[in-house]
């Protein structure tokens, strides 16, 4: 038997919207469902705490650590930090589960090849435990390109308290530098870079 109630009630109302979060609690994992006030469904997601192995050397030395883990996050209305919000409430009830904060979850490009969501967990915080996967998606992030078909699938990311800031930073950094080469005035350099190295050829 489920038992639900309010466990976020409500949010600190955003430039777009406030909604309500409720917290079912099942046998196995737990589901957060929020809800706008007037009670349209805006986002779900479940998790459930467990014992993960250790693959990064700035941890402690343990060779596991409790983490939470995000089975499934479905926003339906993007653009208004929804998917953000749930993140960081995934964030505070890990550490409630006595998992420190850790949280980590598969990205995976089944639903959006082109647009999958490993961009939007970069920029929220979250590192793949291959460095050529970061640098990937870090590319994509600072050029605003999407990625080819079939070139990430099921990438297993986590985040960190303690590096959260930094990569949310940096991802930032990457995405205010690729709006600033998009202009026109970056693809005239562009062009005449390119016609330059043509003639020196």
């Amino acid at each position: 038997m489920q038992t639900s109630f309010l466990k976020f009630p409500p949010l600190k109302p955003a430039k777009y919207t406030s909604f309500f979060v409720y917290k079912s609690l099942g046998p196995k994992n737990a589901e957060y469902v929020a809800f706008s006030t007037k009670g349209k469904s805006l986002a779900r997601m479940t998790a459930y705490p467990e014992m993960q192995l250790n693959h990064f050397t700035d941890l402690d030395s343990d060779l596991f650590h409790q983490s939470l883990y995000i089975d499934s996050l479905i926003v339906t209305q993007h653009g208004k930090k929804i998917g953000t919000k749930m993140l960081n409430i995934a964030e505070k009830e890990s550490r409630l589960f006595g998992c420190g904060g850790n949280i980590h979850l598969v990205s995976s490009d089944c639903y959006f090849p082109s647009n999958p969501p490993h961009i939007f967990y970069r920029k929220n915080g979250f590192k793949s435990i291959d460095e050529k996967v970061n640098a990937l998606i870090d590319k994509h992030i600072k050029h605003h390109t999407d990625f080819k078909l079939n070139e990430l699938h099921y990438t297993y990311m986590t985040r960190f308290p303690q590096d959260k800031a930094k990569i949310i930073a940096m991802a930032k950094k990457n995405s205010e530098f690729g709006k600033n080469k998009s202009g026109i005035k970056y693809k005239f350099e562009k062009l005449i870079k390119k016609l330059f190295h043509n003639n020196v050829d």
